[in-house]
């Protein structure tokens, strides 16, 4: 398929809920250390976005930040416990440089030592102690209060984020979700939490474009998987959400081989390394798999590199967009690249993770800052 054809493929309007976006193509959450562990926007991050917007991407997702913190006072809960500060001038910053590129905020909740139930993980030595019913539906009005923030700060949608192994990813995997009440025990009952946020934050926003992010698998036994996947996206899509992002893995899984998981673990459950060409697309099938079973729209992540493949896929009904990380890091210009016809048609990431790297290397000097590619830096340590 030529340049052209997937220009006709990907770069046309198309719609989330109420929101509408000038292109199929989704800059997905990318952790920024510098804001989320300093709680504020700096002006190199304004500036990274305003690249990003003018390099071409119909939607940026800001990435995680979290709606689980301690409360205040008696019980009382504030946005403004969780915000990040300068949240509205970065968006007013994003819609100045491409007034047509739309940008939303991604949320998780995070209950340090808890979990949906107390399924043992390999990375502690005593297992979860497991959520009460009165701290399950708290977490609910934390997220919807979240979205309400969110909107007022000017962003123009959300996202919950649900997969890699965070809370709500356990919530949904029946892997790690082994409760008995109405918030386990069946697909609806692990997206009851979803839904109880969304209806929540629905009577605070109205018609407000929110969107989950969940795993396709989570690559561990008796986890998400091809199998269970399109009930689970189902009861998520009956939530009310307007669109589902399928990535995959949580952190559980990266104890397991290569030979058992059929990748190399890397440090990012999500993440593949030196992809080949028959590689890439990583979370295709189970984007399929979703698709066949929701009837909003799926946003596909992981592995995208090649324009004319990801055409292929769109047109094919795989997915109706497609989410890309790592090679807006390399390019953030890539799409109006690729629009352009300029150029390659694959990106210029070498999926090395050597972006990933840089950023814990500095998480354990103890000065987070903002995620580079090394391997444009010094491509002779990062070698094809």
């Amino acid at each position: 398929m030529p340049f052209e054809s997937s220009r006709d493929a990907l770069f046309q309007p198309c719609r989330i809920g109420c929101l509408e976006l000038a292109n199929r193509f989704v800059r997905s959450a990318t952790w920024d250390p510098a804001m989320v562990f300093a709680r504020r926007v700096d002006l190199r991050t304004v500036q990274t976005y305003q690249a990003l917007a003018a390099g071409g991407a119909g939607l940026l997702v800001v990435g995680d930040f979290s709606a689980g913190l301690p409360t205040t006072g008696h019980g009382s809960y504030s946005y403004d416990d969780v915000r990040i500060r300068g949240f509205r001038r970065l968006v007013a910053a994003i819609h100045g440089a491409e007034p047509t590129c739309r940008v939303i905020a991604q949320s998780g909740v995070d209950v340090p030592g808890a979990a949906p139930s107390g399924v043992p993980t390999p990375f502690d030595d005593r297992p979860p102690r497991t959520l009460s019913l009165r701290e399950v539906r708290a977490l609910t009005q934390r997220l919807a209060v979240a979205v309400r923030g969110v909107r007022r700060d000017g962003f123009d949608g959300a996202q919950f984020h649900a997969a890699h192994g965070g809370l709500l990813s356990r919530f949904l995997s029946p892997y790690a979700n082994a409760r008995r009440d109405a918030y386990g025990g069946s697909p609806e009952g692990r997206a009851r939490i979803l839904r109880e946020s969304v209806a929540a934050a629905r009577d605070l926003v109205g018609d407000f474009p929110i969107l989950v992010k969940m795993n396709g698998s989570d690559f561990v036994p008796g986890g998400l998987d091809l199998t269970s996947l399109p009930a689970q996206a189902a009861a998520v899509a009956a939530a009310g959400i307007d669109a589902i992002e399928i990535s995959g893995g949580m952190w559980d899984c990266l104890v397991r081989g290569e030979r058992e998981l059929g990748f190399r673990p890397v440090p990012s459950p999500e993440a593949r390394t030196h992809l080949t060409p028959d590689e890439e697309s990583y979370f295709a099938r189970y984007a399929h798999a979703a698709k066949g079973a929701v009837d909003v729209p799926i946003i596909l992540t992981g592995g995208n590199r090649d324009l004319v493949r990801l055409a292929t896929l769109v047109r094919g009904g795989i997915a109706d967009l497609i989410g890309l990380s790592r090679p807006l890091v390399r390019e953030p210009d890539l799409i109006a690249r690729w629009r352009s016809g300029k150029g390659a048609s694959s990106a210029a990431c070498i999926s090395c993770n050597g972006c990933l790297y840089d950023m814990y290397a500095a998480l354990d000097r103890g000065t987070p800052g903002h995620v580079v590619c090394v391997a444009a830096q010094a491509p002779e340590r990062w070698p094809a």
